[in-house]
């Protein structure tokens, strides 16, 4: 489906990688898919563009020039571009890569390559929503934003309203209900949810229990811009605009 691509790490064999959850030629600003622990282990590499890992299931491990360190369940494995690490585990392990380009607009990405983990207890609470920011630029991260969120039962976003970046959802257990303009998603764990910039969309929490996900957003906006470009669907014809060049003029 073009918005909401479901997955099951289940059913992929010790070191095999999924086909493309979301793919280079999308122009999305990363790539995602889901690879899973054992086969054969690569070297430690480095490459040009930012990579992370959200672990799934199991343990897996980080080896870099600062280490190993073991990531489990819900953690973050971020690694900058041009820095030497690799990512393993075992056959019961399994994560979702995430491949970034850094944003021109950004500062070049620094620190070293880490294990994020998930702190409940520093959550920021949004009516239904509490969530909290693993990466972004202030974490050294040119490339997105990734919050770690959980939507209680009757949370939601604001009303109908479009971006300036590429947003995903990373539906990792529950079900969430997304209203892509008029049409309606109930995607649930394991889904993806791409909304490309310009898409009107909102979400909620219809069900009985809570709904937990990963939202990227990329690339992160800059402080001080606007987040949610509220908009309104009206249930008539659209009408030919009759002054779009004062308009577009006034707007120059």
């Amino acid at each position: 489906m073009r918005y909401v691509r479901p997955f099951d790490p289940d059913l992929l064999a010790a070191g095999e990688a999924s086909a493309w959850l979301l793919a280079p030629d999308e122009d999305a600003g990363c790539t995602i898919r889901v690879c899973k622990g054992g086969g054969t282990k690569s070297g430690s590499i480095a490459e040009p563009f930012e990579r992370f890992a959200l672990i799934l299931a199991g343990e897996a491990t980080l080896r870099s020039a600062a280490g190993t360190t073991t990531a489990r369940q819900d953690d973050l494995i971020f690694v900058p571009a041009h820095q030497s690490a690799s990512v393993s585990g075992t056959a019961s392990t399994a994560w979702i890569e995430i491949c970034a380009t850094v944003d021109g607009s950004s500062a070049t990405t620094k620190g070293a390559c880490r294990v994020v983990k998930v702190d409940e207890s520093k959550f920021s609470v949004i009516g239904g929503l509490a969530y909290l920011s693993l990466i972004d630029r202030d974490c050294g991260s040119g490339s997105l934003r990734m919050n770690f969120a959980k939507l209680q039962p009757d949370g939601a976003s604001p009303d109908f309203h479009i971006h300036q970046f590429n947003q995903i959802y990373l539906i990792l257990e529950g079900e969430e209900t997304v209203d892509i303009g008029r049409k309606r998603f109930r995607p649930s764990g394991y889904s993806l949810v791409y909304l490309p910039a310009g898409i009107v969309h909102r979400q909620f929490n219809a069900s009985k229990k809570p709904v937990k996900l990963a939202t990227l957003l990329v690339p992160e906006p800059q402080r001080g811009e606007i987040f949610d470009f509220a908009v309104t669907i009206h249930d008539r014809e659209g009408e030919v605009m009759t002054q779009a060049q004062a308009q577009a003029a006034a707007q120059a």
